[in-house]
């Protein structure tokens, strides 16, 4: 065995058991109509983030729901749970991809703005400060319906 290729065995071998490639990758589930992680729903905020706004912005392409070295949305300061945001599954064109129609409410005669969403959960790695890397799962919006 040479020495180019005894190197490519190490790396292969250091990538696999790497404490990033151990990890599993968080999943998400529907029960009910509504979008879980380990047993416990999304916040219809966390979605509502990634609207296109009332006044054109948008600004979001993804959000984090579980904890990165900080709070992710399912745990955040910030209240991710807006008082009457609503949101309904249309469609799941794709595995982990789906159609929302998410509602907000808004001042005024209009009463709902609504906005009807193509997202798709990832698991995705995640480096933190201190060189560690974590898996997270992030909710990414792919587009308007």
């Amino acid at each position: 065995m040479g020495v180019i290729s005894g190197f490519l065995i190490t790396f292969t071998l250091l990538i696999a058991i790497s404490p990033a490639a151990a990890q599993s990758p968080i999943s998400h589930a529907v029960v009910d109509g509504q979008f879980q992680v380990n047993g416990k729903a999304i916040p219809p905020g966390c979605l509502q983030r990634l609207m296109t706004g009332l006044n054109g912005d948008d600004v979001t392409a993804a959000v984090f729901l579980t904890r990165t070295d900080m709070r992710g949305c399912m745990a955040a300061n910030v209240p991710s749970e807006i008082e009457d945001v609503i949101y309904e599954i249309i469609d799941n064109p794709a595995p982990s991809t789906y159609v929302v129609r998410v509602c907000e409410p808004v001042d005024g005669t209009m009463g709902r703005y609504c906005g009807s969403l193509l997202i798709a959960f990832k698991s995705r790695d995640y480096r933190k400060p201190n060189g560690q890397t974590v898996r997270v799962l992030a909710v990414e919006k792919l587009g308007e319906n």
